[in-house]
């Protein structure tokens, strides 16, 4: 029961907050908030689709007295097909444990990556491969933006530099390799120089993520010691681990004509709208009464190239007449720290992968999601824009093809259900694992969760 102090201050506050919201309303439809967003599309006819995979990972931890423990999962699937749909997961201690949450965020993504495409499932083919669709939970800048505030520049520490990082990880495996030094995590080595060892290492590893794997296996071996005096080399080979898996997951997806999408229903991007609140705020607002369906192309939808797709640079002004409308965007200033030589992953991410924005709806009643149509810039030419708004309702006419549930992709809410892991479990895991009597009331859980 609410006393009755309670409920008067309740009722103040629920007249405060109508009052609010109609003067916002008010003031977006009379002042023609968001121009660009008003033109809401029709979505495309229906093209069925073969088949369509679809991915998403969950990750719980345990914030401890002495270290951070979590559990981290992946599920994807493919939908028409009678396959087995890859899992995959892994839990641990975060070692060293520096930046913990966000280097979970990278094992979570990197699990995501490898369940796409692990197993050869039908004639040596991966999910990515056999999809004529590729459904991602989340934002594609997310996805291959792995640096963030406080792990590019840490309280009181040096920004991380992947360069350096990796310069250190080549002395280190090579270190190993050369030593003889019985660690099972790199016993499928066959080095032909120290570039060698960290390229084997990220590229024809079995089990994922192969970077925890070794370094936890360094400590029980008493090897942290002498490897662990500065540890970025450990951050740059979990980037480069989560860099390559996504590079081959689009790559997969490409090689077959297929069209990898992010969907995201929670983003706060104001690139659309550019106001003070996100772009799905004034698009519920402005298109809330039409309960139709469609799709917002803009002027700056299309982004060529990783740094623009990351906002590392600004878009590029309208190309001259007779100039490609998408070519990779210059290389920011220190641009090599984010994107480096290793892998081809420079090349990919900067000359290949190219993306388009969009913001849907998938039908009358659901939510308005921001999504980035992933494509490779060197096996498209667009002549103008209408070209990328072409390529956008090809993929768009088989987004709609597929089954929904309340305006998201069934797939989707799949592979979430699956992928999710529940506080009760990563505590199972931690008693598995001996730590019981680290366990206390004080310690605190943290999920991960786009919904």
């Amino acid at each position: 029961m609410i006393d009755e102090a309670t409920a008067r201050s309740l009722a103040e506050a629920r007249e405060y907050i109508k009052r609010i919201l109609k003067n916002e309303n008010e003031n977006i439809m009379k002042n023609q908030v968001c121009p660009e967003g008003r033109n809401l599309q029709p979505l495309p006819d229906p093209k069925p689709v073969r088949a369509h995979a679809a991915v998403d990972g969950g990750n719980q931890s345990l914030q401890l007295d002495d270290f951070t423990f979590f559990a981290a999962r992946a599920w994807a699937y493919i939908h028409e097909l009678r396959e087995k749909p890859q899992r995959t997961g892994y839990a641990g201690i975060v070692v060293p444990p520096h930046h913990a949450d966000y280097r979970i965020t990278i094992y979570r993504e990197t699990l995501e990556a490898a369940a796409l495409i692990g197993s050869g499932v039908v004639n040596g083919r991966n999910l990515a491969e056999m999809a004529e669709l590729v459904l991602f939970d989340g934002n594609i800048r997310n996805s291959i933006r792995w640096w963030s505030p406080g792990a590019v520049r840490p309280q009181g520490e040096e920004e991380i530099d992947l360069g350096k990082g990796l310069d250190h990880a080549y002395n280190v495996l090579w270190d190993l390799y050369n030593t003889g030094t019985s660690v099972d995590s790199i016993s499928f080595l066959q080095c032909n120089g120290r570039s060698d060892c960290v390229e084997e290492f990220i590229a024809k590893a079995v089990e994922r993520p192969i970077v925890p794997r070794l370094v936890l296996e360094m400590v029980a071996r008493d090897l942290d010691g002498k490897y662990f005096s500065d540890t970025k080399w450990i951050t740059a080979l979990e980037v480069v681990e989560k860099l390559y898996l996504y590079k081959e997951a689009l790559e997969s997806s490409w090689r077959n004509g297929g069209y990898p999408i992010f969907l995201s229903k929670s983003s706060t991007t104001t690139q659309l709208c550019k106001e003070k609140h996100s772009d799905i705020f004034y698009l519920r607002r402005i298109h809330g009464r039409s309960l139709e369906p469609g799709y917002i192309f803009w002027s700056d939808s299309l982004q060529c190239g990783a740094y623009e797709i990351t906002r590392l640079v600004r878009k590029k002004a309208k190309p001259l007449v007779g100039e490609p409308v998408c070519s990779p965007s210059q290389m920011p200033s220190r641009g090599y720290r984010f994107f480096p030589e290793v892998l081809g992953l420079r090349h990919f991410y900067v000359n290949r992968l190219g993306s388009i924005e969009f913001y849907v709806r998938l039908s009358g009643t659901g939510p308005f999601m921001n999504a980035n149509l992933a494509f490779d810039m060197a096996r498209v030419d667009f002549s103008d824009l209408d070209d990328a708004r072409a390529m956008l309702e090809e993929a768009l006419a088989r987004l709609a093809s597929v089954p929904m549930t309340h305006g998201y992709p069934l797939s989707l809410v799949l592979t979430h259900n699956h992928a999710r892991i529940l506080p009760e479990e990563v505590i199972a895991l931690a008693r598995g694992a001996g730590l019981e009597l680290q366990m206390d009331p004080r310690m605190k859980l943290y999920s991960h969760s786009r919904w």
